[in-house]
């Protein structure tokens, strides 16, 4: 079972910001003791955890924002496993890629995907403008241990129909699951294009109190996995 869910973005100096759920007086004192380590860092354990429990693992649902400027031949390449072998990942194990599989399959190139979307919508872009947002979703080691290839897709079926809520279906121009690394995980792109039109990472995204919303919606969505 999901006990919690994280929420990470790149803060300041490139450190990721982290959120995790939980509440209660022994989390209080967990959430100063991480702040003090890391002021760039924010951490909530669960009350479980907290408990002082032998053996207990907590298992998080994981999402990841990457806010990508431009197109990345080796990012395209990495997801959508056009290489025969890949030195800079040597977790790959590319015998076992033939059990990857898309929920959302692209069409074209990635940059012809966004380039698209933000052309239909009409959207005004500037040189810095975040072109697709790159999410990472997965979860706990753990909580994949023992279960079959329906179980796993069905978790990150659920975890696209969370982003498709959230972003827009039509935003999302891929979605690939990845069972040749040590834990699954699914990689899923999209424009941040609003119903209005707009090219906006930062509004659809939000900031960090946002981030927190979006720790406590997928948290929601997800915990019914088991």
């Amino acid at each position: 079972m999901l006990k919690c869910s994280q929420v990470a973005d790149d803060g300041p100096h490139g450190q990721p910001t982290v959120v995790r759920c939980g509440k209660g007086d022994a989390t209080a004192r967990a959430n100063r003791e991480a702040a003090r380590k890391n002021p760039d860092t924010k951490e909530i354990i669960m009350p479980e955890m907290a408990a002082g429990k032998e053996n207990y693992m907590p298992q998080y649902a994981i999402l990841r924002f990457a806010k990508m400027k431009g197109v990345s031949g080796a990012l395209e390449s990495h997801h959508e496993r056009t290489k025969e072998k890949y030195a800079s990942n040597p977790d790959i194990d590319t015998a076992k890629s033939k059990n990857n599989f898309h929920i959302v399959k692209p069409a074209t190139s990635y940059k012809r995907e966004s380039d698209g979307r933000i052309g239909m919508a009409g959207c005004k872009t500037r040189k810095d403008s975040v072109r697709f947002v790159d999410t990472m979703i997965t979860a706990s080691p753990g909580f994949f241990k023992g279960k079959k290839q329906a179980e796993v897709k069905a978790f990150f079926e659920r975890a696209t129909e969370f982003m498709s809520s959230k972003v827009g279906k039509d935003n999302i121009f891929t979605a690939v699951v990845h069972m040749d690394e040590k834990t699954p995980h699914m990689h899923l792109c999209f424009t941040p294009i609003t119903e209005d039109g707009r090219l906006t990472a930062k509004e659809v995204i939000g900031d960090r109190n946002r981030l927190t919303q979006w720790q406590d919606d997928y948290f929601a969505y997800m915990v019914k996995i088991r």
